[in-house]
């Protein structure tokens, strides 16, 4: 009895230490089976791969959304949907030619396709724009807002004039004759400052009118040249004092209808004048000692 319960646990023991051995039979199959499942896996993956290549290579989904746009546009021109007329408010300087190639649009296009926002930017780069709106009131009309620049005064640039307004922003370049009264600013930086520059020049308007040139001197301070050619020359700092100090030496002694070439400001405690050439030349023989002999 004691053998057998021996051997029955040496049995037990055995069969937990090693899992019964499968038939090579059944292990081909199941090696089979999975060796099948994985060629159908690649065959699929590979179908997948040359089909997403084919459509690529031949330009399926291009021509798809081709054909969808196509589609849509003759849709919505079957609703009426186009674009039969352009109404621009607020244009004075800008030509139609520019404005009508910045909105990159022509009749009978489908209204909906109009990108607003890129006609807006390519709007506001022309020179005359300062601002835009581009709006669609349907059926199909485009209406455009325009806010234009004003003339202000005229840059001297690299030896050529252009036409600045107040923010010192290039208008154009082209027929300039009309603005020729406009005072010209000159100096790299000039744009930058000359509208805080007018402003205290504006405060006597008297001497402003008589303003043709006004130079930006080593970007720190400014030289005023009048419609005589003298050039006065304004303090760096104070320029608001400087210029009241001017308008009223030239309303006492009529400064500007002396024979003068320069008249200097940037000293608060004093007045310097440079005379003209002949002015000069005066002055000295009006000093010379008389020679002897000579009758005075």
């Amino acid at each position: 009895m004691s053998k057998k319960i021996k051997t029955a646990k040496a049995a037990t023991k055995r069969s937990r230490k090693a899992p019964p051995r499968r038939s090579l039979a059944k292990w081909m199959l199941t090696y089979r089976r999975r060796l099948t499942w994985g060629l159908i896996t690649v065959a699929v993956l590979g179908a997948l791969s040359g089909g997403v290549t084919w459509m690529i290579v031949t330009d399926v989904p291009a021509r798809a959304m081709a054909s969808f746009d196509k589609s849509v546009d003759q849709g919505m021109r079957r609703l009426g949907l186009t674009i039969d007329e352009v109404i621009v408010v607020g244009r004075t300087e800008t030509s139609r030619e520019d404005i009508a190639k910045a909105l990159g649009v022509r009749r009978g296009d489908p209204i909906l396709r109009a990108d607003l926002q890129a006609a807006r930017s390519r709007l506001e780069k022309l020179g005359w724009v300062q601002t835009a709106t581009v709006t669609r009131r349907l059926p199909g009309d485009l209406h455009v807002r325009l806010t234009e620049r004003q003339p202000f005064a005229l840059w001297q640039k690299k030896g050529h004039l252009v036409l600045i307004d107040r923010e010192g922003e290039t208008i154009t370049a082209k027929r300039l004759g009309r603005f020729s009264t406009l005072p010209v600013v000159v100096g790299r930086q000039a744009p930058q400052y000359v509208s805080a520059l007018f402003d205290v020049l504006g405060q006597q308007p008297n001497l402003f009118a008589r303003v043709a040139a006004a130079v930006r001197v080593a970007n720190r301070r400014w030289d005023i040249r009048f419609d005589n050619g003298i050039v006065a020359r304004l303090p760096e700092q104070k320029i608001a004092e400087g210029w009241r100090r001017l308008a009223a030496l030239n309303t006492k002694h009529d400064l500007l209808a002396r024979d003068l070439t320069a008249i200097d400001l940037r000293l608060e405690d004093r007045l310097i004048v440079r005379l003209s050439a002949k002015a000069a030349k005066a002055v000295k023989a009006a000093k010379r000692p008389p020679q002897p002999g000579k009758s005075t």
